[in-house]
This record gives C-alpha cells, sequence and structure tokens, in this order.
C-alpha cells in the first residue's frame, strides 16, 4: 500500500459582478375588438392586436355549433359527441390565437429590453354591466382572464416583470395634455385642447404606461401610427391598419379594428 499525502486549502472566489439592467416600462390596454395595445417607453409608437379574425373565426365556430344543437334539438336530444368536438375546437383555435399573441408581446418586450410590464387589471369588469347586443362579443368571446395569464406567463418566462394596474380613466383622457377626450368614431379619440387624435387602445395604452411608471408628464405627440397586426391563423403579420397624428391629417386615415 503505498502512502500518500493530502493538501487541502479553501480558496474564496468572488462572484462575478451581474450587470443590472436599467428599468424600461411598457403598458398593454386589453380589449375585445382590439385584443391588446402596446406601449413601449421609448419608442415612438404603439402595437394594435386587431381581434378582427379572431372574432370572425370565433363567430363561424359559433354558428356550426347553433346547428348542431338546432340539429339535436329536432331529435329530442341534448348534447353529442360532433357538439362536444365543435366546442373543443373553438376552445383550441381561440386559445391558440392567444398563444401566439401572448410570444409576440413577450418578443417585443425582449426585444426592446423592457423590464416591467403594466397590464390593466379588468377584476370584475363584466358585473352590473349591461352590453346590450354586445353580450356575446364580451361575455363569449372575450377572454381575457386566459389572454392575461398567458401573458404573464410568457413574460415570466423572458423574465419580465407584468405588474397590474387599475384602469379607471385612462380610456377618457388625453395621454398628453390629460384633457378629456371625444369619440367621433369608435375606435379615434379626439382631444380639443391639444389637437391630437390618437387610436383610442392606443392612448389608454400610453396613460396605463405613464399611471404605472409615476411619469410626471404627458407621453410626447407622434405623427407615427400605429403599427397594427392581425391574425392569420398562423402567425401575427402587419395589417397598416391605424390611425393616429393630429386631427386634420388623420381625419381620413383608415382604423385599426
Amino acid at each position: 500500500m503505498k502512502k500518500r499525502w493530502y493538501a487541502h486549502q479553501v480558496v474564496e472566489v468572488p462572484e462575478a459582478a451581474r450587470k443590472t439592467r436599467p428599468e424600461k416600462y411598457a403598458a398593454l390596454d386589453l380589449g375585445a375588438r382590439v385584443l391588446a395595445a402596446l406601449a413601449v417607453e421609448g419608442v415612438s409608437h404603439q402595437t394594435l392586436f386587431s381581434g378582427r379574425k379572431v372574432w370572425k373565426d370565433f363567430m363561424y365556430w359559433t354558428k356550426r355549433i347553433a346547428e348542431e344543437q338546432a340539429r339535436l334539438a329536432r331529435a329530442g336530444r341534448k348534447t353529442s359527441r360532433q357538439l362536444r368536438k365543435l366546442y373543443q375546437a373553438r376552445t383550441r383555435r381561440l386559445k391558440h390565437a392567444f398563444i401566439a399573441l401572448a410570444a409576440e408581446i413577450a418578443r417585443i418586450l425582449k426585444q426592446h429590453r423592457v423590464t416591467t410590464l403594466f397590464i390593466e387589471d379588468l377584476t370584475g369588469i363584466r358585473e352590473d354591466m349591461d352590453f346590450g347586443p354586445k353580450n356575446i362579443l364580451v361575455h363569449n368571446f372575450w377572454a381575457f382572464r386566459m389572454l392575461r395569464n398567458l401573458v404573464e406567463a410568457a413574460c415570466a418566462r423572458a423574465g419580465i416583470k407584468v405588474v397590474p394596474i387599475e384602469p379607471r380613466g385612462t380610456s377618457s383622457k388625453c395621454a398628453v395634455c390629460g384633457s378629456p377626450i371625444r369619440r367621433l368614431v369608435r375606435h379615434k379619440a379626439v382631444c380639443e385642447r391639444c389637437g391630437c387624435v390618437w387610436n383610442a387602445d392606443a392612448n389608454a395604452a400610453l396613460n396605463i404606461l405613464l399611471l404605472g411608471s409615476s411619469k410626471g408628464h404627458g407621453a410626447e405627440a407622434t405623427p407615427l401610427k400605429p403599427l397594427a397586426l392581425r391574425w392569420n391563423y398562423h402567425r401575427w403579420v402587419s395589417c397598416f391598419e391605424s390611425t393616429a397624428g393630429t386631427l386634420h391629417a388623420a381625419s381620413g386615415s383608415r382604423m385599426a379594428t
């Protein structure tokens, strides 16, 4: 047996200093016709995710479901395997669009090195509200909880903090000067004090951004139009249907829906 001697020495190695990213904020306004409006600090245009194609696909499957329910009613039945498959198809296709939307939001935020995303807290928004003929749009199609959960999960994977913000008043005042706005048409917010015309959803996203980041000033007016993205049943692509700018310059522009 060979005799051996061993020496042990403890060495302390300091950890490499991690570079902390500077704080950079973004805000997300959720809706039904425009599923999400994204405003990023330091970026002169906002990004709108149009819900038109997603809504049309949802209504196609809703019509198929109604036809199957009518067929079952004539036969004195309430459910069938085909009906369950139609419900599953409608849910899966809607979730697929939302997953892709959340992934695109996380990609944009990561591209701009955003550290914190402010998202409006819509808890209880449907309580004591009568939407009349819009009930199917708001109550059936608008799965904002699912979308918010998917956005939060995508941001968590990207290392981005998500902070809920009370949205009260963010859709009724101008993001530039804070004055009350008028809604001449559904998606256009007009401020008579500063003469700016904003896409209403982009204006709300900017107000959420200013509210969350505690900025002591309004957003800067920009002639750039929001970038509108539409769902092509596979991914979100540009559709060039948005408006922003001044009251006279944008009065004839097409709107993002």
